[in-house]
């Protein structure tokens, strides 16, 4: 009786796969989207990757640019989204408006990514150009708000509310601050 060899035990032994058949001719299937190819394969976490990297691409349009301004996602654990602040009275006035940015957040991505979310203080870095704001210049001055004239009857009030204050220097001050005021408020 002939003996076999003992196998290798530094090398692989692959499957045999069966061969596909070509189709020539036919028509193509529909294309798949890469975000279900993905999830499919079960590698874990990569679905929440891209959910992070979704929530950072469409950061500024669902939060706005005075929020995002000071504010930067920083990492999807499950679907708790954690967020640095730059500054302490940020994370509280955050804190008041967190349902309304998870709201904002998950109907920018479509579906429900994010269902909490902790404000944390850390750096935060410029926010990056949206497609809205790439044609505005970058050396754009802030606009000026708009003023309307005065009426006598509020010239009248600013007068008299500032007759009894002794300093003119004061005083003065004062009436370029009502002024300012009455000037800049939008009509109701």
């Amino acid at each position: 009786m002939k003996e076999k060899p003992l196998p290798n035990p530094g090398r692989i032994k692959w499957p045999k796969f069966p061969k596909r058949k070509r189709e020539y001719g036919k028509e193509p299937k529909e294309p798949v989207r890469m975000k279900s190819v993905i999830s499919s394969f079960g590698i874990a976490g990569i679905d929440l990757k891209l959910k992070e990297y979704n929530i950072r691409k469409i950061w500024v349009e669902a939060v706005g640019t005075g929020i995002a301004k000071r504010t930067a996602p920083l990492m999807l654990i499950d679907s708790t989204l954690h967020c640095a602040v730059s500054s302490s009275p940020w994370i509280t006035e955050l804190n008041f408006q967190k349902e309304a940015i998870i709201k904002k957040i998950n109907s920018a991505l479509g579906e429900t990514a994010v269902t909490k979310i902790i404000f944390k203080p850390g750096r935060v870095e410029k926010p990056p150009e949206t497609a809205a704001g790439s044609d505005k210049q970058e050396n754009s001055t802030v606009e000026p708000l708009k003023t309307k004239e005065f009426t006598e009857k509020q010239g009248r009030f600013i007068d008299s509310t500032v007759k009894d204050i002794n300093d003119p220097g004061l005083q003065e001050v004062i009436k370029r601050a009502m002024k300012r005021a009455i000037g800049t408020r939008e009509e109701e």
